[in-house]
C-alpha cells in the first residue's frame, strides 16, 4: 500500500511511493458471496471507508460519494466491518 496524505482536494497527487505501510483488507467471508452479484454494503463497511477517507484527507468529492452510498437494509446490526477492523487494530498492537 502506498501512503497518501491528502489535502482534501487533489486525490492521489501527494502519494509517497518510497514507503510502504501495513494495511487491512476486509472481504466477504464466504467464497460464494465474493463471486455472486454485487450487493449493497453494510453501513458498518461504509463507516470504515469513511473513517479512512477522512483520516487520510481524501478529496471531498470521494467522501461525498461514500456518504451517499445506499447501504443494505437487511444486515443484522448494521454489519461487522467496524468490529473486525477494531479487532485487527488490537491484534496489531499486541504484536
Amino acid at each position: 500500500v502506498v501512503p497518501y496524505i491528502g489535502n482534501g482536494e487533489d486525490a492521489g497527487m501527494q502519494a509517497d511511493e518510497t514507503k510502504t505501510i501495513k494495511a487491512f483488507t476486509l472481504r466477504a467471508g464466504r467464497k460464494s458471496w465474493r463471486e455472486s452479484k454485487d450487493i449493497a454494503p453494510s453501513q458498518s463497511y461504509v463507516n470504515v471507508l469513511l473513517r479512512g477517507a477522512k483520516e487520510f484527507q481524501l478529496d471531498q468529492d470521494y467522501v461525498k460519494q461514500l456518504e451517499n452510498i445506499q447501504c443494505a437494509q437487511n444486515v443484522i446490526g448494521g454489519g461487522m466491518a467496524e468490529k473486525m477492523l477494531q479487532f485487527a487494530e488490537l491484534r496489531n498492537k499486541e504484536q
